[in-house]
């Protein structure tokens, strides 16, 4: 949470644009943790952008998880983001206690409406040593332990009573797919770069989405 001493932040920003160091950075931070004037600094000290962890659109999902922030809130951070010249990065997970097919498609549906560079959409990991590992163990939702694929990328290691962890898995596929290849997204993609190496790293990374999530070529 980079901008969560925001005393802290101005004296960091102030300092690097003073001394002229010349860096162009990323930065995590949470939804509240951000406002206007602080973009501008941010902005002008090289910070190209800021991730935002969402997680959930679903109010009951965000309450099990004890998240703290609500989705207005995210959607005015990333406006806030994007009106300073910073690209947003959504941090959205699937597969929290309480998720549903409906609650899936709310959180696709919401991010479609919100205007982020990019997004995530991983699988929830229970970790060991985590109350969210201690609830699916205690509830007998666990399908193993083989530790190397407890991996956001990979389909999950459980499933609920009445949501498999292949439907988990397939809808998050579903989401990346539904965000990225929207005329209107794609369109303001192009219109955002600005060197010859952009448009190769997005050429590039646009290759790689099409082969995993819409032929689905094995890593």
């Amino acid at each position: 949470t980079f901008t969560f001493d925001h005393k802290w932040n101005t004296e960091i920003f102030e300092s690097m644009l003073i001394h002229s160091i010349d860096l162009s950075w990323f930065c995590t931070t949470r939804a509240h943790c951000l406002n206007r004037d602080l973009l501008k600094l941010m902005k002008r000290a090289g910070c190209h952008t800021i991730g935002i962890g969402m997680e959930s659109a679903d109010d009951q999902v965000l309450k099990n998880i004890k998240k703290g922030v609500r989705r207005e809130q995210v959607r005015q951070a990333v406006a806030m983001v994007r009106e300073a010249g910073i690209d947003a990065l959504l941090f959205c997970v699937l597969g929290f206690p309480g998720e549903t097919r409906e609650s899936m498609q709310e959180t696709i549906e919401f991010l479609k409406t919100v205007k982020a560079s990019f997004i995530t959409l991983g699988i929830a990991v229970p970790a060991p040593g985590t109350e969210f590992y201690r609830h699916m163990e205690n509830s007998g939702y666990l399908h193993h332990k083989k530790w190397d694929l407890y991996d956001p990328l990979k389909k999950p290691v459980y499933s609920y009573p009445d949501l498999s962890g292949e439907e988990i898995h397939d809808c998050a596929a579903y989401g990346l797919r539904q965000f990225y290849l929207r005329p209107s997204y794609i369109w303001d993609r192009i219109g955002s770069i600005r060197s010859p190496s952009e448009l190769v790293t997005y050429g590039t990374n646009f290759v790689g989405f099409m082969k995993r999530y819409v032929f689905r070529v094995p890593a």
